[in-house]
C-alpha cells in the first residue's frame, strides 16, 4: 500500500482528542446536574442506556479514522497486472544524526545530501527503491516501491527531530536495510548507504562483510562532509561546540568489504551520472513492477465505509425518548 498525501496522517490525532474532550464533556455534564435539585434522577432518566451512548461514539471515532485514511489516498493493486521489467532493488541507508546539519558543506549536509539523491533517483529509474533512516537507531522509511517519488517525498522530510537517540549506529542501518531488501523476487540488491560516518558505532566493516558474503548484498558508500569539517553546537546549548568531520576510512572500509565502491559529497559538484552508472552496470533481473501510474485508487473505499460509520452513529438516540 502506498499513499499520495502520507502528510495526513497527523489528522489521526483527532481521535485521541475527541475522545479527551468527550470524557470531560461528559463529566462536566454530571456535575452541573448533580448540582441541579432532582439532578441525579434526571441524569438516570435522560442517561438510560450508556451502552448505546457508547456505541455511538465508538462509530464516530471510526467514522474520523476512515475519513483520514481517505484523505491520505491509499493506493494498491494494478489495474492491468504492471508489467515485468529489469532492475535491481535497492535500500538508501540514511543518515539523519545531528551531525549531519553542520554546514561544512552548503547549505547543510544533509541539505545537500537529499537534493543530489533526488537528482540520484531520476538517474535510476526502473529500479526499486527502499529508504531507511538512522542515527543512534535505525528504522524503515519506506519498503520497497517502484515509486521513486515516494521515496523523494520522504527524503524531503527527513530530519534529526525524527529520531530521538542520537549516534551514528551504522550497523543498524545496515541491519534494517537487509530486512527491507527482503522480497520473493530474486533480484541483484545494494545498500547505498550515506554518512559523514563520525562517531559509529558496533563492526560496521563486518556487518557489511556479512551481508555481502551471506545475503550477496553490495553496499555503496556516500560520505558526506569535508576533511576540516564545521562546528556542531552541543546539544545542552551550554556554548560548547564540537567539530564534526568526515570519516572517509570507516565509509571506504564498509564499500571495500560491502564489494561496493566509495563515493564523496562535498563543495564541488558531485558527479551523480558516475555514480548511477556504476549501480546501473550491476546485472538486472526481471520482476513484475506496479508503477505508481498503474495502482488503483482507493479512497473510496475508506470514505464509504466511513460515510456509512457516520450514518449509524448519528442514527442511534443517545438519550431515551421521554
Amino acid at each position: 500500500m502506498i499513499f499520495q498525501n502520507p502528510e495526513w496522517h497527523y489528522l489521526l490525532l483527532l481521535i485521541p482528542a475527541s475522545v479527551i474532550l468527550y470524557l470531560l464533556g461528559r463529566m462536566h455534564w454530571k456535575r452541573l446536574c448533580t448540582r441541579l435539585k432532582g439532578g441525579s434522577a434526571l441524569v438516570r432518566q435522560i442517561d438510560a442506556s450508556p451502552a448505546r451512548r457508547y456505541l455511538r461514539f465508538a462509530l464516530v471515532l471510526g467514522a474520523i479514522f476512515f475519513f483520514v485514511v481517505a484523505l491520505m489516498r491509499p493506493r494498491w493493486g494494478a489495474r492491468d497486472g504492471g508489467e515485468t521489467e529489469l532492475g535491481i532493488d535497492i535500500a538508501i541507508v540514511l543518515d539523519i544524526s545531528r551531525s549531519m546539519s553542520v554546514r561544512d558543506v552548503m547549505p547543510s549536509r544533509l541539505e545537500r545530501t537529499v537534493a543530489e539523491l533526488s537528482a540520484l533517483l531520476k538517474e535510476l529509474d526502473g529500479n526499486r527503491f527502499a529508504l531507511v533512516l538512522f542515527a543512534g537507531a535505525a528504522y524503515i522509511q519506506c519498503p520497497l516501491t517502484a515509486d521513486a517519488g515516494a521515496i523523494r517525498e520522504f527524503l524531503e522530510n527527513a530530519s534529526p527531530a525524527l529520531i530521538g537517540l542520537q549516534g551514528t549506529n551504522i550497523e543498524d542501518g545496515l541491519e534494517k536495510a537487509s530486512r527491507a531488501l527482503k522480497s520473493q523476487f530474486k533480484r541483484n540488491r545494494i545498500v547505498l548507504l550515506v554518512s559523514d560516518g563520525e562517531n559509529h558505532e558496533g563492526d560496521t566493516q563486518a556487518s557489511a562483510r556479512r551481508l555481502y558474503r551471506d545475503q550477496s548484498i553490495r553496499i555503496f558508500t556516500l560520505g558526506i562532509g569535508t576533511a576540516g569539517g564545521a562546528g556542531l553546537s552541543s546539544e545542552e546549548g551550554a556554548g560548547e561546540e564540537i567539530v564534526s568531520k568526515l570519516d572517509e576510512e570507516t565509509l571506504k572500509s564498509v564499500a571495500k568489504e560491502g564489494g561496493g565502491e566509495y563515493y564523496r559529497i562535498g563543495n564541488e559538484r558531485f558527479d551523480t551520472a558516475r555514480l548511477a552508472s556504476s549501480i546501473n552496470s550491476i546485472e538486472k533481473s526481471g520482476v513484475l513492477m506496479q508503477r505508481p501510474d498503474t495502482l488503483v485508487d482507493r479512497y473510496p473505499l475508506f470514505l464509504g465505509a466511513g460515510l456509512v460509520l457516520l450514518t449509524l452513529g448519528l442514527g442511534i438516540p443517545e438519550r431515551k425518548r421521554i
